[in-house]
């Protein structure tokens, strides 16, 4: 079975090429623009990736709120930022690793 990917990116031209990165690795990637529909009952995917800076609610927060649910909080997630600040950041908000934009494919 195909491995999910939700993507919680606002720039389509960085979130259209990190699905084609990750489709090319065989996963399904579902992209969401904000990810205030995170904070509701969803469909759990396989590993999260939020950006840290959003229209709405910010990838930090997001974070925090899926590591502190228990039917969510096993599911690795990955923040997103131009922040020199993300590892930091990352920490703070629970995440299991961080990557600072623009990233080289073979991090992702």
């Amino acid at each position: 079975m195909m491995k999910t990917i939700i993507l919680v990116e606002d720039d389509s031209g960085i979130a259209d090429a990190t699905k084609l990165i990750l489709q090319l690795e065989g996963y399904h990637v579902d992209i969401l623009i904000n990810g205030d529909g995170l904070l509701e009952d969803h469909t759990l995917p396989d590993l999260y990736i939020l950006d840290v800076q959003l229209p709405g609610v910010s990838g930090t927060d997001i974070c925090m709120h899926l590591k502190k649910q228990e039917r969510s909080k096993h599911i690795p997630i990955i923040l997103l930022s131009a922040s020199p600040h993300i590892l930091k950041i990352y920490k703070d908000a629970c995440a299991d690793i961080a990557l600072e934009k623009p990233f080289p494919k073979d991090k992702l």
